[in-house]
């Protein structure tokens, strides 16, 4: 009898633990979610700090990006579940590269009115989101090639150009794939590394250029789109 009621009180006291563990299990999974994932409206006053930004994008894809929270979110808004939560993602990488481009254009405005900053953050943010898209996103190719056009045009009468703006419009030709946009993508490599960022020349000149060419299925010693 005393060994059935150890046995016995050994079996409930397990049964409690597994339970409290499970309880515990969910407090702090709503813990998870409820805990510091408020989305701050603005970064701190230096938009330049890099760990502002890194804080945004963790912030981001650890909770209004994560699958738990898309799926939770389209199952209350009913109807496809999947379809919604593939909805809601776009309409938060929409937002956040609203929010960085905000920054870049108020970062131009604030050194002189050329329109465009060239904080490395900022930008690296935008790329971020829109590499998660494969370049993409609705009206944003359009928008970026065009004022790298812009850009382009302005660097050839001497002005200065935007870098972080061509380095983008480089991977969105790179990204269309066809062998037009690859020559357009050598042309700005080639402006890069010897005009415009020339401290970085053997980066944009080997490395990159390299990789367009290989895509070309050129040689490396004979580069396109000198003309």
């Amino acid at each position: 009898m005393r060994e059935g009621g150890r046995e016995g009180g050994r079996e409930g006291g397990e049964r409690r633990g597994e339970k409290e563990a499970e309880n515990l299990s969910e407090k702090g999974s709503s813990i998870l979610y409820s805990f510091s994932f408020s989305l701050p409206p603005s970064l701190p006053p230096f938009p330049s700090n890099n760990s502002a930004w890194n804080q945004r994008w963790f912030i981001v894809h650890a909770h209004e990006l994560s699958p738990h929270h898309l799926m939770r979110e389209g199952g209350e808004e009913g109807g496809n579940t999947e379809a919604t939560a593939v909805a809601a993602a776009a309409a938060i990488r929409d937002r956040e590269m609203a929010y960085a481009w905000t920054a870049i254009r108020e970062e131009g405005g604030r050194e002189g009115g050329r329109g465009l900053g060239e904080n490395e953050s900022a930008w690296a943010y935008l790329r971020g989101y829109l590499k998660e898209t494969n370049f993409k996103a609705v009206g944003w190719k359009e928008r970026l090639l065009a004022l790298a056009e812009e850009g382009k045009e302005g660097g050839k009468e001497g002005g200065s150009v935007c870098v972080p703006l061509m380095a983008l419009a480089v991977e969105v030709h790179e990204a269309e794939g066809d062998d037009a946009s690859l020559e357009e993508a050598v042309v700005l490599v080639e402006s890069l590394g010897e005009r415009w960022d020339r401290t970085r020349r053997g980066y944009w000149l080997k490395s990159v250029l390299g990789r367009i060419n290989r895509k070309l299925l050129r040689e490396i010693g004979t580069p396109v789109g000198r003309g």
